[in-house]
């Protein structure tokens, strides 16, 4: 059975991980939103044509693929952090729709459920020196690395206790 686990977000990114560990791991691909003014924080969006492509090239259709995305929520906040939020409950959007339509089975796991499974906090540190440890620095080099960190970690919750 092949797992993705899916960090959603703008900066947001997929991994695909099997019984022999890590396969795969890229960033959420975005492109520019439409008609945006120039003071806009966000400017740009999940690209659900090209999340579709990379999943179909790295979802091998003879293999079972479950998804496990994890859940964001929005919070209250000032205008700037509503934006984000905003953007951040877009991707999600996009994302499920991509797999709905793909006909992926996919859990939505909550970042304290996950997290707890490794005994991590809010430090997004702590998940890149955890994923590190697990999975080596291959996709994990740079320090905003850490949404590839969390997709793996989320990748591999799914396949210890999900399947």
């Amino acid at each position: 059975m092949l797992i993705a686990g899916i960090d959603p977000g703008l900066t947001g990114a997929v991994a695909f991980m099997d019984q022999n560990g890590l396969r795969f791991v890229f960033d959420l691909p975005t492109k520019p939103r439409p008609n945006i003014g120039p003071d806009a924080r966000v400017k740009r969006q999940c690209d659900g044509h090209a999340l579709s492509v990379l999943l179909q090239t790295h979802a091998d259709p003879r293999e079972r693929l479950l998804v496990v995305l994890e859940d964001v929520r929005m919070m209250g906040g000032k205008n700037n952090a509503m934006q984000a939020q905003e953007a951040l409950i877009h991707t999600r959007g996009v994302i499920e729709g991509v797999l709905g339509a793909k006909g992926y089975d996919v859990a939505i796991v909550a970042p304290r459920t996950w997290k707890r499974f490794y005994g991590l906090g809010s430090d997004k540190a702590e998940c890149l020196t955890t994923a590190r440890t697990l999975f080596g620095n291959d996709y994990l080099a740079r320090a905003k690395d850490h949404n590839r960190a969390e997709a793996m970690l989320i990748a591999r919750y799914g396949q210890r206790t999900l399947t």
